[in-house]
């Protein structure tokens, strides 16, 4: 497997994401993801804004992981 990493400023870290994926063709995003009781929006969710909008929009598979802390919270 290839792994391929890349910094890119964005305001928007998950369209930056997507957008990255869609431009390499990319298989798989991998990322990690702080459970979160409340998005910006105010409304209940499991993860955070920038996992919510890459499980949404990516044009791939998407892998979340979490630690053991983050998980038996």
């Amino acid at each position: 497997m290839r792994v391929t990493e890349r910094i890119v400023r964005a305001r928007n870290a998950g369209r930056a994401i997507v957008d990255e994926a869609t431009r390499r063709g990319s298989e798989i995003i991998v990322m990690g993801g702080p459970r979160r009781v409340r998005l910006a929006s105010g409304r209940p969710a499991i993860f955070g804004d920038t996992v919510d909008f890459v499980l949404k929009h990516a044009p791939c598979r998407v892998m979340v992981a979490a630690t053991k802390e983050t998980v038996a919270k």
